[in-house]
């Protein structure tokens, strides 16, 4: 420190610091004449300042108030100069110059033994003091001797009991807790391990002993308190503490972040997850008034924000800062959320609901998979819950475009999982049908941006929503896409699927789009209809053009002779529809050997089919194969009698033109 920073510092001490001490010194003095304390000025005590003894002169200073507080301490009857010297020096210490002089001369100490007195009278000096602890150990220079002196004298307990207090005392409390802990890991594994600290500090939150302009500080408190908390001690109504501050302190998004951090980090631990499916608060409170009102406030905030100026250069990187804030916050809350829609609520609670299925497409990938797992667990094992979601326009429309749109692998996971929890029964997939998630699927396993392993499970879950649903399996052979707004696919899903399988060299993509057309094909011939169908596989192409009944196409209550037509449509348009059910035969796996002679039987059976048949045995060197799986011994083997069941029915087509 130069010689002119030490005599602008000396002349302000002298103005402000020591010249009110000066005067209670004074009054102390000539009240009590017997005290060891006279009238001599302190001021003598800081000659005209110079480097060599400005150091020595504060000390001594400091050690003669230090002095001074001990004496009032058992001659202040009244507490009157208690009270005012407190208060100066608490003022004091808002100077950093003073906080270092403050610590090292006892002062510190000496407030901190004052304050873990069982027998403190409830005094200004208290809250005065409570604001000196909590400036001492402020970020600064100094912070780190001054905090490891007050953790010497363990001031958890004393600051538990002290955030009960009524008239300020519990938010100054809340003040020093931060100060020690801000950016200071000791204090923070400290207050880690004293658990009734936590518990008094949810307590406070709940008897509204704290202000908002407390929750900054109350917020990052909790967020690593509860990081190993015995959760044991925490009942479903101290949980209920957490989500229920949000709407009772108004706070920032910021805050709602650090408590639904700090409720995400209690959920984690067994006991609080039984604590939510026991219904303890699912019945003492409305969550859905709660998800509603989190994220309706984060809605507002992020709007707040991103409407801000974006031409004010001074403001853009904290606006940027509040956006990274939020989405993070954002990701929490529905983390936390995901966990609660576990517990069996009632239907009606669509508020919470319809933001969810908003975030199904929203832009941060993480919300997105949140989202996805929320209503995945909401929807689990509930069919009544299933067909009302896959009723409503707006999920169907969000999961389309996010399943055609997404090129993030993990959120194409959790997608095509909400998915699979949705096509879990017939009439699910059936309502499926008015929806462009068919699209959605086929345009997402041609896109190359996604991951090969990605796009396999595209092609499972496409085969599980196929299976059994005539009306889908009608659209994915037939019907180009209705709505290329939602998702950007122009082309018949059968014509996609086959061109992937010509173009793609990757063997195991090749098996999953061979084993989706044999789904196809299953479908067609297992359906309640399927006898109807086949009664048109021979007709005469024209005629069965002209015999469509004028009726919606998309209709559950699909006509057996438009589904004829589709199905010859496709065959015509793909003669080479045999080349993955050919690949399924010639499978070194059993299973799918197996599923490719009974796909081979069902395409015998159309008139198109029997000719791809027909020209894919005889082209491809497999009439040996046929004849040894025909003539196999063992009379039990489903491939010996699909094999035969197709040669039956191409002998039928072709008695006249060919010889077997």
């Amino acid at each position: 420190m130069d010689e002119r920073k030490i005599l602008e510092l000396a002349n302000e001490a002298k103005r402000d610091l020591f010249s009110d001490f000066n005067l209670v010194l004074g009054a102390v003095a000539k009240e009590n004449p017997g005290s060891p304390f006279t009238q001599a000025s302190i001021l003598s005590l800081l000659p005209d300042p110079n480097f060599a003894i400005w150091r020595r002169s504060v000390h001594s200073a400091f050690n003669l108030m230090e002095n001074l507080l001990a004496y009032l301490w058992v001659e202040d009857r009244n507490g009157v100069h208690r009270d005012v010297l407190t208060r100066v020096l608490a003022v004091a210490s808002r100077d950093e110059n003073w906080r270092h002089p403050l610590g090292y001369s006892g002062i510190l100490e000496f407030y901190l033994n004052a304050l873990r007195r069982h027998d403190i009278d409830k005094d200004l000096w208290i809250q005065n003091a409570l604001r000196l602890v909590a400036n001492c150990c402020l970020p600064g220079r100094i912070a780190h001797t001054n905090r490891e002196r007050t953790l010497m004298k363990h001031p958890f307990e004393l600051l538990s009991r002290l955030l009960l207090s009524p008239d300020g005392t519990a938010q100054l409390a809340v003040k020093v807790i931060h100060s020690l802990c801000d950016d200071f890991e000791p204090a923070q594994v400290m207050v880690q391990q004293n658990y009734q600290l936590t518990i008094t500090l949810l307590r406070s939150l709940q008897s509204c002993r704290l202000q908002a302009t407390d929750m900054d500080q109350a917020c990052e408190i909790m967020a690593y308190a509860v990081d190993k908390i015995d959760v044991s001690l925490l009942d479903g109504n101290k949980m209920r503490v957490l989500l229920d501050a949000p709407w009772k302190y108004k706070l920032s998004t910021e805050n709602i972040g650090l408590l639904v951090k700090a409720v995400t980090t209690i959920l984690k631990q067994e006991y609080a997850k039984r604590q939510l499916l026991e219904v303890k608060i699912t019945r003492t409170y409305n969550v859905h008034y709660l998800m509603t009102f989190y994220l309706n406030t984060y809605s507002t905030e992020i709007q707040n924000a991103l409407t801000t100026d974006s031409k004010d250069v001074s403001n853009a990187g904290q606006l940027a800062g509040d956006v990274m804030t939020m989405t993070a916050s954002r990701i929490e809350l529905v983390r936390t959320f995901a966990i609660l829609a576990r517990v069996d609520f009632d239907w009606d609670f669509c508020e919470g609901l319809d933001k969810m299925v908003e975030w199904v497409q929203a832009k941060e990938p993480q919300i997105r998979i949140c989202a996805n797992v929320f209503i995945g667990n909401l929807i689990y094992g509930r069919p009544g819950r299933i067909h009302e979601l896959v009723h409503d326009p707006c999920f169907c429309r969000n999961l389309a475009q996010s399943l055609g749109s997404c090129d993030e692998n993990e959120v194409l996971t959790s997608t095509l999982d909400l998915l699979n929890n949705l096509a879990a029964d017939k009439v699910s997939r059936t309502y499926l049908t008015e929806t462009s998630i068919i699209y959605a699927l086929v345009k997402c396993s041609s896109n190359p941006a996604v991951n090969l392993l990605s796009r396999h499970r595209t092609f499972y879950h496409m085969r599980q929503i196929l299976r059994g649903c005539l009306p889908l399996v009608y659209k994915f052979l037939e019907v180009t896409n209705p709505d290329p707004n939602v998702v950007e696919l122009h082309e018949i899903p059968l014509d996609v699927v086959m061109m992937l399988f010509h173009k793609t060299q990757d063997a195991t993509l090749r098996v999953e789009i061979g084993r989706t057309i044999a789904e196809m094909w299953r479908t067609i011939h297992g359906s309640v209809i399927a006898r109807k169908i086949q009664a048109h596989a021979r007709d005469h192409i024209k005629d069965l053009r002209a015999a469509q009944d004028p009726m919606d196409p998309l209709d559950y209550r699909l006509p057996a002779r438009r589904m004829a037509l589709a199905v010859r449509d496709g065959l015509m348009r793909h003669p080479k529809l045999t080349d993955p059910i050919l690949m399924l035969i010639q499978h070194t796996n059993p299973s799918l050997k197996t599923e490719g002679w009974l796909v081979m039987a069902f395409m015998s059976l159309w008139k198109e089919g029997a000719q791809a048949v027909y020209d894919t045995l005889c082209t491809n060197g497999m009439l040996e194969m046929v004849q040894k799986v025909v003539q196999a011994p063992d009379v039990e083997s489903k491939d010996r009698a699909n094999a035969r069941y197709t040669i039956v029915q191409l002998q039928e087509q072709f008695v006249s033109t060919r010889t077997w």
